[in-house]
C-alpha cells in the first residue's frame, strides 16, 4: 500500500518543469552556434538552387533539436 506522499513524489518526477525544458532548447541552440560558428558558412543545395546558411537558422535547428531530444527523454524513461 503506497501513501500519499509516495504517489506524490512519483507524480512530481516525471512532470516536466520549465527550467528542464529550457535548458534543453538552450544547449540545443549553443551547440547549434557552436557549429556554424566552427564549421562556417553552411550551403544547402537543391534542384540546382543554392541557398546559404548563416548563424541564426542552424542555431534554430539545435534549439529544435535539443526540444527532440528532450522529448525521447521523455518518452524512454517515463
Amino acid at each position: 500500500m503506497t501513501t500519499e506522499n509516495e504517489s506524490k513524489s512519483v507524480e512530481e518526477s516525471n512532470s516536466s518543469t520549465p527550467l528542464e525544458v529550457a535548458t534543453y532548447t538552450v544547449g540545443g541552440g549553443a551547440v547549434g552556434a557552436a557549429t556554424s560558428v566552427f564549421a562556417g558558412k553552411m550551403g544547402l543545395a537543391v534542384a540546382g538552387t543554392a541557398v546559404t546558411m548563416g548563424l541564426l537558422p542552424v542555431a534554430a535547428v539545435g534549439a529544435v533539436t535539443g526540444l527532440a531530444v528532450y522529448g525521447l527523454k521523455r518518452a524512454i524513461y517515463n
